[in-house]
């Protein structure tokens, strides 16, 4: 029976809200883990994990770290308080109903988009930042105001992304280890594939 964990330890490196838990994990874990230590023969960390100083010192320091994890995640509202979203409405879509915004002469600069059937068309191919770029060259204040806001989650996107995949490969392809490297690279690459390429440099083989 696996245990009922649906990120492994592994994936902690990169998705950084759950790497509070690490300590947590291996103390629940210990039986698998001593297991994995036995069969790849690692017996340093084999007999440490086994030390009962070591496990008992393993679990006041996980229950520390739960608690200040507690009390971190308490105070997040402290240092991110929460924003009104809808008055951010216009930049994930501006071709709505004009919102009431706070910074002045944007108003009319929205109005001018949502009439410019050009930027309707770049809109409806679903890229947002790129939409706001183009928007830039017509009303540069405007889109640097939106892009600022874009621009605050493109790394988080990238790790979300990154860590998406990887979850996927791991849960459709778990016994095979070294298929991550290639296959997350193929994932995550933004350049198309040349389809008409790759097909043609495909040496066919006849049947006889």
């Amino acid at each position: 029976m696996r245990p009922n964990f649906k990120k492994l330890l592994l994936h902690t490196e990169v998705c950084w809200l759950s790497k509070g838990h690490v300590l947590c994990y291996v103390y629940e874990l210990r039986e698998m883990v001593l297991k994995l230590f036995e069969e790849n023969q690692q017996n340093e960390f084999h007999g440490l994990i086994q030390d009962e100083l070591c496990y008992t010192k393993l679990a006041h320091l996980s229950d520390i770290f739960e608690h200040l994890n507690k009390i971190n995640t308490k105070k997040l509202n402290h240092y991110f308080p929460n924003i009104e979203i809808q008055n951010y409405d216009w930049i994930r879509n501006p071709f709505l109903a004009i919102a009431t915004i706070d910074f002045s002469l944007t108003e009319e600069e929205l109005a001018e988009i949502k009439n410019d059937w050009c930027l309707l068309l770049i809109y409806e191919e679903g890229n947002l930042q790129n939409f706001w770029i183009h928007v830039s060259k017509k009303h540069p204040n405007l889109a640097k105001k939106a892009l600022l806001i874009l621009l605050q989650f493109s790394t988080t996107y990238i790790c979300e992304a990154a860590l998406s995949v990887m979850l996927n490969l791991k849960t459709s392809k778990r016994g095979n280890l070294k298929i991550l490297d290639s296959e997350m690279r193929v994932s995550l690459s933004t350049i198309p594939p040349n389809i008409q390429n790759l097909y043609s440099s495909h040496q066919a083989h006849v049947s006889r």
